[in-house]
């Protein structure tokens, strides 16, 4: 049944979708990728360059769909400059030579593999420096990605039925992302394989199979589920390969993974650029608390994209169109409960990066506000918000009174995960004036926290090896050591894997403590 499930998706994608995956399947067969396209111009007819064990260098262009004389003739500029141009590339002398490869999910008529033939012949016998042509179709895909993962399929109940509920679902919605961490972690990423060799095949297998199980959001072009599936991954590579002790061989995993993360975050970008609101679907049915969550969501994920590109070096300014906007829709975004922080950190986070300080310090103060009225429990319409374990869509189920489980507000009264969060980075910035006169009220409120018992299970979706701690904070605090001590933040596993942490605290929000926040927000930087 999963072959025919990898047979559909193979069969109904296209070569934006495969690429990924393709790419972890030559890794697997001992090749290095050198270069992979985001389809742009002057790409030379090179897709993916890799290098394999031999030092001989490889070049592929994908296609979708089959290839006949019709779309043949329309693709045989990019296939010329595939077999005759040189490689452009740092890792790869001026004068190296190259295999070239045409790739495509469906198949090659004959009067085109006879074309082939023919410009090989006559390339080689007019000894003619081009690269000679291979084709890899359908029935060689479906092989390659089948045979990488057929030890890593569903060995339980539950496992398949985590699969089949991600395989068959709409596409449109919020991924399940408790759904996808089961599956992976129980029958992919499992922590009893015997050796290296196996965890690294492990990882590898993760990749393809992930790619297979996007298929329903690919199709809706869901980019920020796309995000989220692709984020998570990247982050339970990280923690499997350090509770495995893995020194080698799954980071070019984790960078592809990663990698698909922050391409559908620019693709969310461009969509969201061009548009001119955030109305999903019939307007009439759309607006209101709806509306905002989703502006919030939207918004959050494009500011986590600009400080990734300013903190990793990628851009030296940030986008002043994604400034514009968030700032021209601040009064619409919305606190639903602590899994809406993150977003609105990362919010004020890039407006003071876009130099926008008063606009954030406002994002800060409406924040830090919402957060005692609804959880001190006072009185005005303000309600109790709902632990980072809820989901915007539990939320507005409950509002809308259709969910299935309704969130009990009332519960959530007096605690709160995300109180210290905001007052330390509030602290951070020497924000006295925002913290001063409303101490007494901090005071009355549950602060909660969950840390985990090892650095690798902040990437976890769910553990349940750690300590809940629940405590006030203290009435009388000295403003200096507060600051001092938002001001301090861990070294080691978890600064190393600052980038990853980044995303993860926003597609996982009860991973955003006082502890990932340090590490992760740009005053730090």
């Amino acid at each position: 049944m999963i072959e025919r499930a990898i047979e559909n998706w193979l069969t109904n994608t296209n070569e934006r979708n495969y690429q990924t995956p393709f790419c972890q399947a030559l890794m697997v067969g001992d090749h290095t990728i050198l270069y992979r396209s985001r389809h742009r111009p002057m790409e030379q007819g090179k897709d993916i360059i890799t290098t394999d064990g031999s030092g001989q260098f490889h070049a592929y262009q994908l296609k979708t769909g089959d290839i006949d004389l019709t779309t043949w003739r329309k693709i045989r500029g990019e296939i010329e400059e595939l077999i005759q141009l040189p490689i452009v590339h740092p890792s790869v002398p001026k004068d190296a030579g190259h295999r070239s490869y045409l790739v495509c999910n469906g198949e090659i008529t004959d009067e085109v593999r006879i074309q082939i033939s023919q410009i090989n012949e006559d390339n080689e016998r007019k000894q003619r420096q081009y690269s000679y042509l291979d084709v890899i179709t359908f029935p060689k895909l479906l092989e390659i990605f089948v045979d990488a993962q057929r030890e890593f399929l569903p060995n339980s109940i539950e496992d398949l039925d985590a699969f089949l509920r991600l395989y068959l679902s709409d596409g449109r919605d919020f991924i399940d992302k408790a759904a996808l961490s089961q599956f992976l972690t129980g029958s992919v990423l499992i922590p009893n394989a015997k050796r290296d060799s196996d965890r690294i095949h492990a990882i590898s297998s993760s990749v393809i199979l992930i790619s297979h199980l996007l298929k329903p959001y690919q199709e809706k072009e869901n980019h920020f589920a796309l995000f989220e599936a692709w984020g998570l991954l990247a982050a339970l590579i990280v923690k499997y390969a350090e509770s495995q002790n893995l020194k080698t061989g799954w980071q070019e995993s984790f960078d592809l993974a990663f990698g698909e993360a922050i391409s559908n975050l620019h693709q969310l970008k461009e969509e969201t650029l061009g548009r001119t609101d955030f109305l999903e679907g019939d307007p009439m049915g759309d607006g209101g608390p709806m509306y905002r969550g989703r502006l919030t969501i939207v918004l959050g994920a494009l500011a986590v994209l600009e400080l990734h590109l300013l903190c990793e070096g990628t851009s030296d300014k940030l986008d002043k169109r994604v400034a514009d906007l968030i700032v021209g829709n601040l009064s619409r975004i919305w606190l639903w409960g602590d899994s809406a922080v993150p977003f609105l950190l990362n919010i004020a986070w890039v407006l003071e990066k876009a130099d926008h300080s008063v606009e954030a310090e406002g994002v800060f103060e409406r924040l830090f506000t919402a957060i005692l009225q609804s959880n001190a429990g006072e009185q005005g319409e303000a309600v109790p918000l709902p632990s980072p374990y809820y989901t915007l869509s539990q939320v507005l189920e409950t509002m809308y009174e259709f969910a299935d489980d309704a969130i009990d507000f009332s519960s959530f009264a007096g605690d709160s995960y995300s109180l210290e969060v905001v007052i330390q980075a509030i602290a951070r910035r020497e924000l006295r004036h925002l913290l001063q006169s409303n101490w007494r009220k901090v005071t009355h409120i549950h602060v909660q926290a969950f840390v985990p018992d090892r650095a690798e299970d902040y990437f976890s979706w769910h553990t349940t090896e750690g300590k809940n701690t629940s405590y006030f904070l203290p009435p009388i605090q000295s403003w200096r050591s507060l600051v001092e001590e938002s001001r301090q933040r861990s070294d080691g596993f978890l600064l190393r894997n600052q980038k990853i942490l980044r995303l993860f605290t926003l597609i996982a929000p009860h991973r955003m403590t006082k502890e990932t926040a340090a590490l992760v927000d740009p005053y730090m930087t």
